[in-house]
């Protein structure tokens, strides 16, 4: 019941941002260096959880998202999903989505990647429904983008916290809350929970 008034009290705001998917007049600044483990965790995302075997192809936003989920709810979305997360890779969920970066241009997912500058189609003021169908002309058969966070480690890199965003339509999309954890195989997803829907 709590994890419903919850998402219930977000509602209004993933409309919104379902509608406007956060883009901006210029491209995001260029990030800070990205090391291996952020590779692999964008990887691991993308190929369990925003790969479609019906798609030929995952479009990623070319910049991490900072609007879907503010920082304090990704906590108690947390907190929820795992009360023994540690709290310093929230904390650095937190440091490291203040703002948004462009996504590196190399990551090693096995699904194939098309990066989508959002600036390209969608305008602040522009009429969302035309722009989603314009966007769908260009990439088709994909009907959705996707957009990643930053994600936030604890200090030994052995969880990590994500959110994702897959926009689809003016009012169509939703939104995921991802934590893994890497073990000897690699990085894994360990919890995930929907954040927002529209």
């Amino acid at each position: 019941m709590r994890l419903q008034r919850r998402i219930a009290a977000l509602l209004p705001a993933a409309l919104v941002l379902a509608a406007c998917p956060g883009t901006a007049p210029s491209p995001a600044p260029a990030g800070p260096p990205v090391n291996a483990d952020e590779l692999a965790v964008y990887a691991t995302v993308i190929d369990s959880v925003l790969a479609d075997t019906a798609q030929p192809f995952v479009i990623i936003a070319d910049s991490t998202s900072v609007s879907h989920v503010e920082a304090e709810a990704v906590r108690n979305f947390v907190v929820e999903l795992d009360s023994a997360f540690p709290a310093s890779a929230i904390a650095d969920y937190r440091e490291k989505n203040g703002t948004g970066w462009l996504l590196p241009a190399a990551i090693p997912a096995g699904t194939t990647l098309r990066i989508f500058a959002p600036r390209t189609v969608f305008a602040p003021d522009g009429n969302l429904r035309e722009q989603y169908a314009e966007f769908q002309r260009r990439y088709a058969p994909a009907t959705s983008f996707h957009t990643l966070s930053r994600p936030g480690f604890d200090a030994e890199r052995r969880h990590a916290v994500i959110v994702t965003g897959s926009h689809c339509g003016a009012l169509c999309g939703h939104g995921q809350i991802v934590l893994l954890e890497r073990g000897p195989a690699g990085w894994r997803i360990v919890q995930r929970r929907t954040t927002w829907v529209s």
